[in-house]
């Protein structure tokens, strides 16, 4: 809680102008914007590719070097990443009702979903692939909360939505292993 004006701070200078996770920002809404968005562009005989993206279990496989060297980049206050990381490495008790794991001494690629940075390591994280997942078809944003992307593209012609769309899996597969 001593951080959040600094995380809250650096989010809203790095998020992209379509990320949903935003304080003041409501998915529902941008949902229904999205959807509005493709019927309009069906009614003017346009193809439509929605691209829905989960990242599975994806606190559960961070690479946390990866992510470290990305929020570097994206200029992420260095005390902030040094305290959050050093939590979420340190030898952690698992509890399932009323169930306790051994101690785990070294948590492997992971980090914690209920961590106030686990947002905002994500947004940085996933910036350059929100950023050039936005890029491949003019007005054809993608969307961003937290670890789900959702990308409607649309255009006259089949064979660009295709090419788009195939284009979007092979840059999301790119990025998504680097992670």
């Amino acid at each position: 809680k001593m951080f959040t004006d600094a995380i809250t701070a650096w989010d809203i200078k790095t998020a992209h102008d379509f990320d949903t996770a935003m304080i003041g920002r409501n998915a529902l809404n941008s949902q229904a914007t999205r959807s509005l968005g493709v019927e309009v562009a069906l009614l003017q005989d346009k193809k439509v590719i929605h691209l829905l993206w989960d990242m599975q279990k994806f606190f559960d496989s961070v690479k946390v070097c990866a992510m470290i060297d990305r929020l570097q980049e994206l200029g992420y206050p260095p005390y902030l990443l040094i305290l959050g990381v050093q939590a979420h490495k340190a030898p952690r008790i698992l509890k399932a009702g009323e169930s306790f794991s051994e101690l785990v001494l070294k948590p492997g690629r992971s980090i914690l979903a209920g961590c106030q940075q686990s947002v905002s390591w994500t947004r940085g994280l996933m910036h350059r692939l929100v950023t050039a997942l936005g890029n491949i078809l003019p007005r054809a944003p993608c969307y961003q909360h937290v670890d789900d992307l959702s990308q409607a593209m649309a255009h006259k012609s089949s064979r660009v939505v295709i090419d788009a769309g195939v284009e979007a899996g092979k840059l999301v597969g790119r990025e998504v292993s680097d992670f």
